[in-house]
């Protein structure tokens, strides 16, 4: 009695179970990526790029006023009023906009004026307008830093698979700017300072 009781159940069972089991399906795995040629990769990204506006770069200037009557005053003035504006660094920008890739590059050359030059004596006037030049030369040099990164992210087409992303790309850029200002103590090593190291 107890095997067709337990042989009832499993047809009963398997009855119910047939309808149910008919509709549930499996989902197949999607297909796996075709491999990609790195040539032909390189040469659609080429074709788009071309397309592409070039990048739209501004450079102004900014003053910021010094006053005194020696070079070691105008020193300390510039240095503490400068400090973080001089720095190359923090000279550039480098924006994008998607679809399409869009790139801008912004720049502020950041030097001192000084005011009362009559106060100044000739000599070191003279030693003042080298710094100038200097400052000018050594905010270029970090200009021409933000001009590769642009130029690297419209390369791109302002798209990256590399960690970070397209920020990523900036960011190394941004180091190399960092390392300069260190490497040259923020321009004083190649002309950007009043006191020099024989003085």
């Amino acid at each position: 009695m107890m095997l067709h009781r337990a042989a009832f159940l499993a047809v009963t069972l398997a009855l119910c179970a047939g309808p149910l089991a008919a509709q549930i399906s499996i989902p197949k795995p999607p297909p796996e990526p075709e491999p990609v040629d790195p040539e032909v990769a390189a040469a659609e990204l080429a074709a788009v790029v071309e397309t592409l506006a070039p990048v739209e770069e501004s450079v102004g200037f900014s003053y910021f006023l010094v006053q005194g009557t020696t070079l070691e005053v105008l020193d300390e003035v510039m240095k503490d009023k400068g400090a973080t504006t001089m720095a190359g660094q923090n000279v550039w920008n480098v924006s994008y906009g998607l679809e399409p890739c869009t790139v801008k590059m912004s720049a502020t050359i950041s030097l001192p004026k000084l005011i009362g030059k009559a106060k100044v004596a000739d000599e070191d006037l003279v030693v003042w307008d080298e710094m100038l030049v200097a400052a000018e030369a050594y905010q270029r040099e970090h200009i021409a830093i933000a001009q590769e990164a642009a130029t690297d992210v419209r390369g791109r087409n302002c798209a990256s698979e590399e960690d970070g992303g397209i920020e990523g790309v900036i960011a190394t850029y941004r180091a190399k700017s960092v390392e300069l200002d260190e490497s040259t103590k923020n321009g004083a090593t190649v002309g950007v300072t009043l006191i020099k190291p024989d003085s």
